[in-house]
């Protein structure tokens, strides 16, 4: 569930089911009141700052971008107001333990200004996998190199730079873990909630499942989540799901038998809305997608829009920016032309005003 977002040349390569998306009014009305209620049921990760992944830290401009106002203004005239903010940990916080990088403190800043200028709401997430590149090489989280109280620390540092911004709704702790082993990745993340309140109570916390962040396997790779703390009781868990056989976004065989079932969609994301109904936890799919060249699909989507909407659950769709090029899953319009996946969700979103800039 990985993408390689290394963009020398602004292509796009899908290795195994990745995520990133994102969608902050995902949540289930049996649990508690929604605290991430907006304007629109759905909302869009925006990707740049978490391309070249193999240039670390990277070049601003060439390896990796932010958002654009343009970007914002055009989502938002669809009356989709909530965004995922794609980070990376090596850009953010450049040696382990230390200070938060200025500039890219400042770049996140002017864009959650942007955002609170059209009334938008941003989730910050760490774009990382589980892991820290050091010297080249990709170093696990919760191993002696990258420590769970390297990550407490790192969470810490970014609840005091960003916590009081009024565009900021929650911190998404590390987007689709895997692979750690058993039990580290609930151990990294209990770390990061309590330096994210040593700061503060504010912000929701997204936590994403094990094992990618997968719907379909959820309870057998992520049960152990519910046992996770919050002093604040403002935790999410954040799913992500893809229709195809493999669970991995690449939508790779035009063959592929789960196209034949119109319902694989609903089939997949009730194992983890019924997961959040038995253990009473508020949860959204932070990311689904499919693409737009292969019409096959959109039933399936539809009836996945449906069935989440029925349940009171909101998702977010990935994935949105100008770099993904060609990308058959993006939702970028192409010559002022909304995607053809935007479209079918549009007709799920609460849509009845577009919303504008502040005077």
């Amino acid at each position: 569930m990985k993408r390689n977002l290394n963009n020398g040349n602004r292509s796009w390569i899908r290795v195994s089911a990745l995520a990133l998306l994102f969608a902050f009014s995902s949540i289930v009305a049996f649990a508690f009141d929604n605290p991430m209620v907006g304007a629109s049921r759905f909302g869009v990760t925006l990707s740049g700052p978490e391309f070249g992944q193999k240039q670390m830290p990277g070049v601003y401009g060439k390896d990796y971008i932010y958002p654009s106002e343009k970007e914002v203004a055009y989502y938002a005239s669809k009356n989709i107001n909530k965004f995922h903010l794609p980070v990376r940990w090596e850009r953010i916080q450049r040696k382990l333990g230390g200070a938060l990088d200025a500039f890219e403190v400042k770049r996140i800043k002017d864009f959650l200004n942007v955002c609170d200028k059209y009334n938008a709401s941003v989730i910050i997430n760490i774009q990382n996998y589980g892991r820290y590149t050091l010297n080249g090489v990709e170093v696990r989280l919760g191993s002696d190199t990258v420590s769970n109280a390297n990550f407490r620390d790192l969470w810490k540092k970014m609840a005091a730079a960003f916590n009081s911004h009024p565009a900021v709704i929650g911190f998404n702790l590390m987007a689709e873990p895997h692979d750690l082993g058993s039990g580290k990745w609930f151990a990294a993340a209990q770390e990061a909630i309590n330096g994210i309140r040593e700061i503060s109570s504010k912000q929701l916390i997204l936590v994403d499942g094990d094992s990618w962040a997968n719907a379909a396997n959820w309870e057998k790779h992520s049960d152990i989540l519910k046992n996770l703390v919050d002093p604040a009781n403002k935790i999410v868990y954040n799913a992500h799901i893809y229709f195809d056989a493999d669970h991995s976004g690449a939508y790779a065989n035009s063959n592929d038998p789960n196209k034949k079932d119109k319902n694989i969609g609903v089939k997949k994301a009730m194992q983890f809305v019924e997961w959040l109904k038995k253990n009473n936890k508020i949860g959204y799919f932070g990311e689904f997608g499919i693409p737009s060249n292969d019409a096959d699909w959109f039933p399936v989507l539809n009836n996945f829009l449906e069935y989440i909407n029925r349940n009171n659950i909101s998702a977010s769709s990935w994935g949105a920016g100008p770099w993904w090029g060609n990308y058959p899953l993006s939702i970028e319009p192409v010559n002022n032309q909304d995607k053809p996946q935007l479209v079918a969700i549009l007709k799920y979103a609460n849509n009845n005003n577009a919303i504008v800039a502040k005077n």
